[in-house]
């Protein structure tokens, strides 16, 4: 697989559709997460990932471990039982460009796994800019928002180092 991958609301939709309308294969479309509010013209996350990736983050406290992020430990713990299904999925979309904002949080439970990450696109956006949209979307402070980039950035970039970019 071929990552594009970055802290929520970095962009990490723009560069997926740029690849997406570029030509790049990134499995069928019509299993693409929907649009929403906050992403009008789509996300371009295959939803296969997200039913993966969104439960190893969340655990069993749902959308409320967004305020208190799990460890490293945490999610390579809560992926043991997904690991079978890491394998499969990693080896439907071999050779292909994935997206997801989660491979943050989660590319140490898929790296675990075996799977296969040939590449990486981390996107970077301006930290403020991020903090200020995530602090509108999730009604939450500013501070907190731009803790959320920090640890979101930073895991990506400490798991990654193996990883070509």
């Amino acid at each position: 697989m071929k990552l594009i991958s970055g802290m929520h609301r970095s962009g990490t939709s723009l560069v997926a559709q740029l690849f997406f309308k570029a030509g790049a294969d990134m499995g069928d479309p019509s299993t693409f997460y929907p649009a929403k509010k906050w992403n009008t013209d789509g996300t371009f996350e295959q939803t296969d990932i997200l039913a993966i990736n969104q439960p190893i983050i969340n655990g069993p406290f749902g959308r409320f471990s967004y305020f208190w992020l799990p460890s490293t430990k945490t999610i390579l713990k809560r992926a043991t039982r997904k690991v079978e299904q890491i394998r499969q999925v990693d080896k439907k979309y071999e050779e292909k460009v994935v997206k997801n904002p989660h491979f943050c949080l989660t590319l140490p439970a898929w790296l675990q796994s075996g799977a296969n990450i040939e590449k990486l696109l981390f996107c970077l956006r301006e930290p403020a800019q991020v903090a200020k949209s995530i602090q509108k979307r999730n009604k939450t402070t500013l501070k907190r928002a731009y803790s959320l980039w920090t640890i979101h950035n930073q895991r990506l970039l400490e798991q990654a180092k193996d990883i070509p970019t």
